[in-house]
């Protein structure tokens, strides 16, 4: 959906550069499909214009920038937070909180934040990551198994719920599930990855020709 969403926002600033959230969200758009120069740039174009805006569309905006431009996550938390506490609970406000907590190693805040954000949106994905991120982080493999686990079955796709759950398998030193996330991958635009997963599997293990 991101992808099909930047011809649209591409054309809403060619219509109006002066479109400041329409920057924002091209930004966010680019950050979700892995083209991190064109997000930056698009950030950059967007904070220029946030005088524009009304307080909310400057604070998301802000959030984007550091995202992408400063890659100050401590600034990000504290847009977010006056963004929480300022507005009704957003979805992504929360799971945004989630992930830049994990990010600088608090993970007993994003456990906190996460099941919120995926009540107001089971369908996205960030926040399950997150929680599931989190709980890996506290050596609770179960519980962050089940996470990404029940994500699948309610069909919320994202390639690092199956990374993550091919490295719990090794951790288990359960083959079967090891090559379940491989055959998920064979044939798919993300079978680079699951190389990568093998990789760092046979690093571990000392297999350095395999690797």
């Amino acid at each position: 959906r991101m992808m099909e969403a930047i011809p649209l926002l591409k054309r809403a600033v060619e219509l109006d550069p002066d479109f400041a959230y329409a920057w924002s969200l091209l930004s966010l758009s680019y950050t979700s499909t892995g083209r991190q120069e064109l997000a930056a740039e698009c950030a950059a174009k967007a904070y220029a214009l946030r005088d524009r805006v009304n307080e909310y569309e400057k604070l998301a905006i802000a959030n984007f920038y550091h995202g992408s431009v400063t890659g100050n996550i401590d600034k990000r938390i504290e847009v977010l937070n006056v963004l929480k506490q300022t507005y009704p609970p957003v979805w992504s406000v929360l799971g945004g909180l989630a992930a830049n907590y994990n990010q600088i190693g608090q993970s007993e805040q994003a456990i906190a934040l996460a099941p919120e954000a995926i009540r107001l949106n089971p369908k996205f994905a960030l926040p399950r990551l997150a929680l599931g991120q989190a709980l890996l982080h506290l050596n609770l493999y179960r519980e962050a198994k089940e996470v990404f686990e029940q994500a699948l079955r309610q069909q919320v796709e994202r390639t690092e719920f199956h990374a993550l759950l091919y490295q719990l398998a090794f951790i288990e030193g359960d083959a079967a599930g090891m090559r379940r996330q491989l055959d998920w991958a064979s044939g798919k635009p993300e079978e680079y990855a699951a190389l990568d997963w093998q990789g760092q599997a046979a690093t571990f293990g000392g297999e350095w020709r395999k690797a």
